[in-house]
């Protein structure tokens, strides 16, 4: 089963004043065979890094599987947010490409979505490549 790790993880997995028990709970997610990573996530995590941070995270990515952004991101991005808004969600737009690409690798039953004021709802997906969520 292919495995999205999201920025959240990767950020807190690389950080160095992480705590070592928080890095070790992520480790496994990380480490795992079937661990990917998609082209918003690594953008999201290179793009505060310092160059050196920069040069080793990028020769890290590149051991993992790559998710490919795909063709129809942007206007599945765009249903899902609309999606989320009908349901009183509001999320933000990076967190809407990476959850897009998700389903159209992953085609989950159901989505989990924490926003920023760390409020956690699972809605029910419909469709096998929709982004209908009800």
């Amino acid at each position: 089963m292919v495995t999205l790790i999201d920025t959240s993880l990767w950020i807190d997995f690389t950080r160095t004043r992480s705590p070592r028990e928080l890095k070790q709970l992520i480790a496994p997610y990380i480490l795992h065979p079937e661990a990917h990573l998609a082209e918003p996530v690594t953008f999201e995590v290179l793009r505060h890094a310092t160059p050196e941070e920069n040069r080793q995270l990028t020769q890290h990515f590149q051991t993992f599987p790559l998710l490919e952004t795909p063709t129809d991101l942007w206007p599945k991005a765009a249903c899902l947010g609309q999606a989320c808004r009908k349901q009183g969600i509001s999320t933000g737009s990076l967190d809407l490409l990476i959850a897009s690409v998700a389903l159209h690798y992953i085609k989950p039953r159901w989505l989990r979505l924490t926003t920023i004021s760390s409020e956690s709802r699972t809605l029910p997906i419909f469709g096998s490549n929709s982004c209908s969520v009800h």
